[in-house]
Protein backbone atom coordinates (compact mmCIF):
# COMPACT_ATOMS: atom_id res chain seq x y z
CA UNK A 1 0.00 0.00 0.00
CA UNK A 2 2.73 2.25 0.99
CA UNK A 3 4.46 1.17 -2.14
CA UNK A 4 1.30 2.27 -4.03
CA UNK A 5 0.80 5.10 -2.41
CA UNK A 6 3.95 7.03 -3.13
CA UNK A 7 4.01 6.26 -6.93
CA UNK A 8 0.74 7.52 -7.18
CA UNK A 9 2.10 10.51 -5.41
CA UNK A 10 5.00 10.63 -8.09
CA UNK A 11 2.79 10.28 -11.18
CA UNK A 12 0.81 12.75 -9.94
CA UNK A 13 3.82 15.13 -9.06
CA UNK A 14 4.10 14.49 -12.80
CA UNK A 15 1.86 15.28 -14.42
CA UNK A 16 1.48 18.75 -12.40
CA UNK A 17 4.66 19.65 -13.93
CA UNK A 18 3.79 18.78 -17.83
CA UNK A 19 0.99 20.34 -17.33
CA UNK A 20 2.54 23.81 -16.27
CA UNK A 21 5.57 23.31 -18.57
CA UNK A 22 2.72 23.05 -21.26
CA UNK A 23 0.88 26.58 -20.04
CA UNK A 24 1.83 29.48 -22.49
CA UNK A 25 3.25 32.50 -20.72
CA UNK A 26 1.48 35.49 -22.35
CA UNK A 27 4.99 37.73 -22.65
CA UNK A 28 6.96 34.65 -24.42
CA UNK A 29 6.63 34.09 -27.71
CA UNK A 30 7.48 29.76 -28.82
CA UNK A 31 9.83 29.69 -31.12
CA UNK A 32 8.33 27.94 -33.59
CA UNK A 33 5.22 30.20 -33.54
CA UNK A 34 5.36 33.37 -35.81
CA UNK A 35 5.00 36.26 -33.70
CA UNK A 36 1.30 37.23 -32.73
CA UNK A 37 2.40 40.95 -32.87
CA UNK A 38 1.36 43.33 -36.08
CA UNK A 39 4.38 44.74 -37.95
CA UNK A 40 4.48 48.54 -38.04
CA UNK A 41 2.92 49.61 -41.52
CA UNK A 42 5.67 50.37 -43.87
CA UNK A 43 6.32 54.26 -44.41
CA UNK A 44 3.96 56.08 -46.60
CA UNK A 45 6.27 57.21 -49.36
CA UNK A 46 5.32 59.87 -51.21
CA UNK A 47 5.84 60.49 -54.66
CA UNK A 48 6.93 63.83 -55.99
CA UNK A 49 5.21 65.52 -58.95
CA UNK A 50 7.49 64.80 -61.99
CA UNK A 51 9.03 68.08 -63.01
CA UNK A 52 6.91 69.34 -65.99
CA UNK A 53 9.83 69.26 -69.01
CA UNK A 54 9.64 72.67 -69.75
CA UNK A 55 11.48 74.25 -73.10
CA UNK A 56 14.52 76.22 -73.65
CA UNK A 57 13.02 79.97 -74.06
CA UNK A 58 13.57 80.67 -77.51
CA UNK A 59 14.93 83.75 -78.47
CA UNK A 60 12.52 86.44 -80.28
CA UNK A 61 13.99 86.78 -83.77
CA UNK A 62 14.65 90.43 -84.04
CA UNK A 63 12.83 91.64 -86.92
CA UNK A 64 14.78 92.97 -90.16
CA UNK A 65 14.71 96.30 -90.74
CA UNK A 66 15.40 97.16 -94.45
CA UNK A 67 17.74 100.01 -95.11
CA UNK A 68 16.35 103.48 -95.45
CA UNK A 69 19.16 104.28 -97.83
CA UNK A 70 18.71 105.44 -101.50
CA UNK A 71 19.40 102.39 -104.03
CA UNK A 72 20.11 103.00 -107.86
CA UNK A 73 16.83 101.80 -109.22
CA UNK A 74 15.20 103.36 -112.58
CA UNK A 75 13.24 106.37 -111.57
CA UNK A 76 9.99 104.84 -112.36
CA UNK A 77 10.34 101.86 -109.84
CA UNK A 78 10.78 104.10 -106.89
CA UNK A 79 7.74 107.05 -107.21
CA UNK A 80 4.73 106.25 -105.23
CA UNK A 81 3.11 110.05 -106.82
CA UNK A 82 0.67 109.07 -109.45
CA UNK A 83 1.70 111.65 -112.52
CA UNK A 84 -1.29 113.82 -113.68
CA UNK A 85 -1.07 114.09 -117.72
CA UNK A 86 -4.61 115.74 -118.64
CA UNK A 87 -2.62 119.60 -118.78
CA UNK A 88 0.08 118.67 -121.14
CA UNK A 89 -1.08 119.47 -124.32
CA UNK A 90 0.16 117.22 -127.55
CA UNK A 91 3.27 119.55 -128.57
CA UNK A 92 5.12 119.45 -125.15
CA UNK A 93 8.84 118.88 -126.17
CA UNK A 94 9.18 115.99 -123.59
CA UNK A 95 6.42 113.65 -124.69
CA UNK A 96 7.33 110.46 -125.29
CA UNK A 97 10.84 110.50 -124.40
CA UNK A 98 12.79 108.53 -121.77
CA UNK A 99 15.52 109.51 -119.02
CA UNK A 100 18.85 110.37 -121.67
CA UNK A 101 22.32 111.76 -120.75
CA UNK A 102 22.04 115.53 -119.61
CA UNK A 103 24.11 116.68 -122.86
CA UNK A 104 21.54 115.37 -125.17
CA UNK A 105 18.42 116.32 -123.31
CA UNK A 106 19.74 120.07 -123.18
CA UNK A 107 18.61 119.95 -126.95
CA UNK A 108 14.94 119.25 -125.62
CA UNK A 109 15.36 122.02 -122.85
CA UNK A 110 16.34 124.56 -125.27
CA UNK A 111 13.33 123.59 -127.36
CA UNK A 112 11.00 124.66 -123.93
CA UNK A 113 8.93 127.47 -124.16
CA UNK A 114 8.07 129.71 -120.76
CA UNK A 115 4.84 132.24 -121.41
CA UNK A 116 6.34 134.33 -124.20
CA UNK A 117 9.72 133.38 -123.99
CA UNK A 118 11.76 130.69 -125.20
CA UNK A 119 14.74 128.86 -123.01
CA UNK A 120 17.07 131.52 -123.01
CA UNK A 121 16.27 134.68 -124.96
CA UNK A 122 18.71 137.63 -126.21
CA UNK A 123 19.10 140.50 -124.30
CA UNK A 124 17.16 141.92 -127.66
CA UNK A 125 14.47 139.96 -127.56
CA UNK A 126 13.69 140.00 -123.43
CA UNK A 127 13.53 143.57 -123.88
CA UNK A 128 11.36 144.06 -127.29
CA UNK A 129 9.02 141.47 -125.52
CA UNK A 130 8.44 143.71 -122.66
CA UNK A 131 8.97 147.38 -124.07
CA UNK A 132 5.61 148.35 -123.26
CA UNK A 133 6.47 147.99 -119.49
CA UNK A 134 8.49 149.46 -117.40
CA UNK A 135 10.62 147.00 -115.75
CA UNK A 136 11.93 147.60 -111.78
CA UNK A 137 15.25 147.27 -111.91
CA UNK A 138 17.76 146.77 -108.87
CA UNK A 139 20.90 147.97 -107.54
CA UNK A 140 24.18 147.26 -109.69
CA UNK A 141 25.71 144.46 -107.92
CA UNK A 142 29.79 143.27 -108.21
CA UNK A 143 30.73 140.09 -108.05
CA UNK A 144 34.07 139.28 -107.20
CA UNK A 145 34.06 135.50 -108.28
CA UNK A 146 32.77 136.42 -112.25
CA UNK A 147 34.59 139.85 -112.21
CA UNK A 148 31.11 140.98 -113.36
CA UNK A 149 28.05 143.74 -112.66
CA UNK A 150 24.70 142.00 -112.50
CA UNK A 151 21.45 143.19 -112.27
CA UNK A 152 18.11 142.29 -112.10
CA UNK A 153 15.40 143.46 -114.38
CA UNK A 154 11.66 142.78 -113.12
CA UNK A 155 8.66 142.86 -115.40
CA UNK A 156 5.14 140.96 -114.22
CA UNK A 157 5.53 137.75 -114.08
CA UNK A 158 9.10 137.72 -115.24
CA UNK A 159 12.64 138.64 -113.66
CA UNK A 160 15.53 138.78 -115.67
CA UNK A 161 19.54 138.29 -114.19
CA UNK A 162 21.42 140.64 -116.47
CA UNK A 163 25.12 140.44 -116.68
CA UNK A 164 25.89 144.42 -117.80
CA UNK A 165 28.51 146.40 -119.30
CA UNK A 166 29.01 149.71 -119.12
CA UNK A 167 25.86 149.94 -117.63
CA UNK A 168 23.83 148.00 -119.94
CA UNK A 169 22.52 144.65 -120.50
CA UNK A 170 25.33 142.62 -121.98
CA UNK A 171 23.79 139.32 -121.95
CA UNK A 172 20.84 137.33 -120.04
CA UNK A 173 22.25 134.84 -117.25
CA UNK A 174 18.72 133.68 -116.51
CA UNK A 175 15.59 134.55 -115.46
CA UNK A 176 12.25 133.56 -113.20
CA UNK A 177 9.00 132.99 -113.75
CA UNK A 178 7.23 134.67 -110.45
CA UNK A 179 3.99 134.86 -108.86
CA UNK A 180 2.68 136.74 -111.10
CA UNK A 181 3.05 134.92 -114.22
CA UNK A 182 -0.31 134.43 -115.93
CA UNK A 183 1.12 131.64 -118.46
CA UNK A 184 2.41 128.18 -118.96
CA UNK A 185 5.31 126.37 -119.51
CA UNK A 186 5.03 124.22 -123.60
CA UNK A 187 4.35 121.29 -121.10
CA UNK A 188 1.37 122.91 -119.46
CA UNK A 189 3.12 124.16 -116.33
CA UNK A 190 2.08 127.46 -114.33
CA UNK A 191 1.98 128.74 -111.11
CA UNK A 192 -0.16 127.14 -108.75
CA UNK A 193 0.83 123.58 -110.28
CA UNK A 194 1.06 120.47 -108.39
CA UNK A 195 3.86 118.35 -108.20
CA UNK A 196 1.39 115.10 -109.88
CA UNK A 197 1.41 117.92 -112.85
CA UNK A 198 5.03 118.30 -113.20
CA UNK A 199 5.41 114.77 -112.76
CA UNK A 200 3.27 114.50 -115.67
CA UNK A 201 5.08 117.19 -117.79
CA UNK A 202 8.49 116.20 -116.86
CA UNK A 203 8.66 112.81 -114.50
CA UNK A 204 9.69 111.07 -117.45
CA UNK A 205 12.73 112.65 -118.30
CA UNK A 206 13.87 113.69 -114.34
CA UNK A 207 16.60 111.01 -112.69
CA UNK A 208 15.90 109.35 -109.86
CA UNK A 209 16.68 112.11 -107.07
CA UNK A 210 14.35 114.74 -108.78
CA UNK A 211 11.57 112.34 -108.57
CA UNK A 212 12.28 111.14 -105.31
CA UNK A 213 12.37 115.27 -104.13
CA UNK A 214 9.06 115.49 -105.85
CA UNK A 215 7.22 112.95 -104.69
CA UNK A 216 8.85 113.67 -100.93
CA UNK A 217 6.04 115.59 -99.71
CA UNK A 218 8.53 118.14 -98.13
CA UNK A 219 7.22 121.82 -97.45
CA UNK A 220 9.68 122.59 -100.38
CA UNK A 221 11.39 121.10 -103.31
CA UNK A 222 13.43 121.71 -105.91
CA UNK A 223 13.40 120.12 -109.04
CA UNK A 224 15.74 120.11 -111.72
CA UNK A 225 14.99 119.13 -115.31
CA UNK A 226 17.56 118.69 -116.83
CA UNK A 227 20.98 119.85 -115.18
CA UNK A 228 22.27 122.72 -113.83
CA UNK A 229 24.31 123.69 -116.93
CA UNK A 230 21.16 123.27 -119.23
CA UNK A 231 17.91 123.30 -117.16
CA UNK A 232 15.67 124.64 -115.16
CA UNK A 233 14.51 124.65 -111.81
CA UNK A 234 10.78 124.54 -110.21
CA UNK A 235 10.36 125.61 -106.70
CA UNK A 236 7.75 124.19 -104.94
CA UNK A 237 6.29 125.00 -101.96
CA UNK A 238 3.43 123.46 -99.92
CA UNK A 239 2.41 121.48 -102.63
CA UNK A 240 2.01 124.41 -105.20
CA UNK A 241 4.79 125.88 -108.02
CA UNK A 242 5.84 128.73 -106.98
CA UNK A 243 8.06 130.20 -109.28
CA UNK A 244 10.70 128.38 -112.12
CA UNK A 245 14.59 129.32 -112.45
CA UNK A 246 14.85 129.28 -116.31
CA UNK A 247 18.56 128.88 -117.38
CA UNK A 248 21.91 127.67 -115.87
CA UNK A 249 21.76 127.27 -112.06
CA UNK A 250 25.39 126.72 -111.42
CA UNK A 251 26.75 129.91 -112.15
Amino acid sequence: MKALWIFTAVMFFISGCGKKGDAKNPSETPRNEPSQMKAPPPEKTTKKPAKKKTKDPVEKKTPIVKSTEKTMVPAEKITKLKPVTAHVPKKCVFKGLKYMDPEKLCAYVKKETFGVFTYLPTVQESMKKMKNQKPKKSKPKYEDDRRETTQDWDYPGYSFYYYLKKGKPNYLNSYYITKTFKGKTGCGIKIGSTPAEVLGSYGNVMDKDNRSNLESGDSESLIVVGDHYCGFLIVIKEGKVVSIRVGPTAL
